[in-house]
């Protein structure tokens, strides 16, 4: 009799265990923050449309996949945010700076997208150009939401061309993100002190990046992308930046992320 009664009571804690505890593979586990996965073939774009919210973090695969994607584009309440389109590289190099930004740069440089420095209530559409053939799972989160009256802010991110023969200026800026390096001719930086450098080569601007923070090799983030850093930790800030692509050369695209400073500090805390 007493061995039925023990047989009993576990019976009932096991369903009641279940209730709580869903058995992997039923129709009650959570899926978290997965978003969908990404559409296989080179150029395809996945969209996800009329989100309510925008993510702080964007995940492709995991923590050390390689960027699968050509392009990101993020848009907010109808503007574009995040228009960053044709160069896997340039998404690979900003998403492994971004990355450093709130951690100490130890370690893998992990490939988590960081788009804002929190989550924004408001429509938002994410669009993933797909770099090749792979299909990724895609995942958006965040850490922290609006507080005290203080909405998130987004990062805003552009590209601009500048044709063989042909200079361009960079003002206000967080970060340049300059593809191909091996086509840029020179590299101009005044600063807010008053000091100026002129011709330099992108072999010295990679240098200054590695003495900042954690590289890959030749002191780039990606192989073929010179990152220029300017953010307001670092003390006499920037002020112009002249990049020069030579004539009869070709053709070099910049990436422009700007984030005001005091939301720069806040990524780092």
């Amino acid at each position: 009799m007493k061995n039925k009664i023990f047989l009993l009571i576990c019976a009932l804690c096991a369903v009641s265990l279940d209730s709580f505890l869903p058995m992997q593979g039923s129709g009650h586990m959570i899926t978290g923050t997965l978003i969908g996965a990404l559409i296989t073939g080179a150029a395809v774009v996945t969209t996800f449309a009329a989100r309510d919210h925008l993510d702080q973090f964007l995940l492709l695969g995991d923590i050390d996949t390689a960027i699968p994607i050509s392009g990101l584009q993020v848009e907010f309440g109808g503007r574009a945010k995040i228009n960053l389109t044709g160069s896997q590289p340039l998404v690979s190099a900003f998403a492994k700076y971004m990355n450093q930004i709130a951690d100490a740069p130890n370690g893998i440089i992990g490939t988590v997208i960081k788009i804002a420095t929190g989550r924004v209530e408001g429509t938002t559409t994410y669009k993933f150009t797909n770099n090749g053939v792979t299909t990724p799972n895609i995942f958006a989160w965040s850490q922290s939401r609006q507080t005290n009256g203080q909405v998130p802010a987004i990062l805003d991110l552009a590209t601009v061309g500048i044709q063989a023969g042909s200079y361009e200026d960079f003002e206000q800026f967080s970060a340049l993100f300059i593809t191909s390096s091996a086509n840029v001719g020179s590299i101009d930086i005044d600063y807010e002190d008053g000091h100026k450098e002129s011709g330099l080569t992108v072999i010295e601007v990679d240098a200054m990046l590695a003495m900042n923070q954690s590289t890959e090799a030749n002191g780039r983030l990606d192989a073929v992308v010179t990152t220029i850093d300017n953010r307001p930790v670092l003390g006499n800030p920037i002020t112009r930046v002249r990049v020069y692509v030579p004539v009869g050369g070709t053709a070099v695209t910049v990436a422009v992320l700007k984030l005001a400073d005091g939301d720069f500090k806040r990524l780092r805390n």
